[in-house]
């Protein structure tokens, strides 16, 4: 039987989701500190080197910059870290590997977007909880690979109606996306590919937003889709696990 024919959807359509890497040039800089105390980045900014930290945070950036890795990772080598890059409101990081058991690897970040971070128990989300008053809100959260997880793999609000949470590889966690609020009616998540989730392939809390084309795969089918207030539902796809292609990726999965 074809593929189309076993799919359960959730509502109508097929989606395919692509991620792809782009490495842009920025000011490039030597080797800089990395924790316990986070290392003040205030310019943009692109790596040269690996880091590995065994406590705290490695890096802090305001509103405004842009941390590329260029490719580099930055490592937990201990039972847990506090966060890779801990951002702002418009901060952006992209570009790199975020490997081990931070507790949030990509921090208040205002842009996340080609990232691989594994291991985590939040990949990119808010040091309050999307769920708590002071979560910083994420403009854009874009062509991630995000693996293994803990409580939820990317955890935040959503800024505005034009904030998207879209084209992410989502790959172990409670739960897959949890989104708490959002700035309007427009504020899209949509085009990720979510697997082996426990509780919910996506949870959205509270405030309008559009779920659109989303895949989300689990051997038990566990509530794909949560919503505790409405949402625009359309053409997302849920199947058991086997049933599910997988899109192109990044990098090697495990």
């Amino acid at each position: 039987m074809q593929y189309e024919k076993r799919l359960r959807r959730c509502l109508a359509a097929t989606v395919t989701v692509a991620i792809f890497v782009f490495v842009s040039v920025q000011s490039v800089v030597a080797a800089l500190s990395c924790g316990p105390t986070p290392q003040d980045i205030t310019t943009n900014t692109t790596l040269q080197f690996d880091y590995e930290i065994t406590s705290g945070t490695c890096f802090k950036i305001p509103g405004g910059v842009t941390l590329d890795l260029n490719g580099h990772s930055i490592t937990c080598t201990s039972s847990s870290c506090d966060a890779a890059v801990l951002s702002n409101v418009n901060g952006t990081v992209k570009n790199g590997l975020i490997l081990g058991p931070f507790d949030i690897a990509v921090e208040n970040s205002g842009e996340a977007r080609e990232l691989r971070i594994d291991g985590s128990d939040v990949a990119i989300g808010c040091s309050s909880g999307a769920n708590q008053a002071g979560c910083v809100n994420a403009k854009q959260i874009e062509k991630n690979v995000l693996l293994n997880c803990g409580s939820s793999c990317i955890d935040t609000n959503l800024l505005s109606a034009t904030s998207f949470v879209r084209d992410n590889f989502v790959d172990g966690a409670d739960i897959g996306i949890r989104i708490n609020g959002s700035g309007g009616a427009g504020a899209k998540i949509e085009k990720n590919f979510i697997r082996n989730y426990v509780t919910h392939g996506i949870l959205k809390i509270s405030g309008g937003a559009r779920i659109w084309d989303n895949i989300l795969c689990e051997r038990d089918q566990d509530i794909p889709i949560k919503l505790l207030t409405s949402a625009d539902l359309d053409g997302n796809i849920c199947d058991d696990l086997t049933a599910c292609p997988i899109p192109d990726v990044p990098f090697t999965l495990p």
